[in-house]
């Protein structure tokens, strides 16, 4: 007995959810670029500023870089998480920073 694949009909579900609430798709595609960024971005000019700055990577190259922070991602070291979250991080940091601003530092206009 084959039962009816629900994938289809959830997916439907879920898009017609984010065309009722483009804020909210908006938000998950920056949320999802932001990510990226971590995961692929920030790597690679962290291992491009420590080699000028500090030198070689101890460990070898790119290649072991990479590798030594993608099995961080896997083991859930906490590090290699602050990077791959950290751009999002920083832009929600930012927000409740202008948000606590416009709501309690500036005059109220009568």
């Amino acid at each position: 007995m084959n039962s009816p694949d629900p994938t289809p009909n959830a997916r439907l579900r879920v898009s017609a959810y984010l065309e009722r609430h483009p804020r909210l798709r908006r938000e998950l595609y920056f949320a999802g670029g932001a990510l990226a960024i971590g995961l692929f971005a920030l790597p690679v000019l962290i291992y491009l500023v420590g080699t000028l700055t500090l030198g070689d990577y101890a460990s070898g190259g790119f290649g072991s870089f990479l590798a030594d922070y993608f099995s961080g991602l896997f083991t859930g070291w906490l590090p290699a998480w602050g990077i791959a979250l950290g751009p999002y991080a920083l832009v929600l940091f930012l927000r409740g920073l202008r948000f606590v601003w416009k709501r309690y530092l500036t005059p109220a206009s009568a």
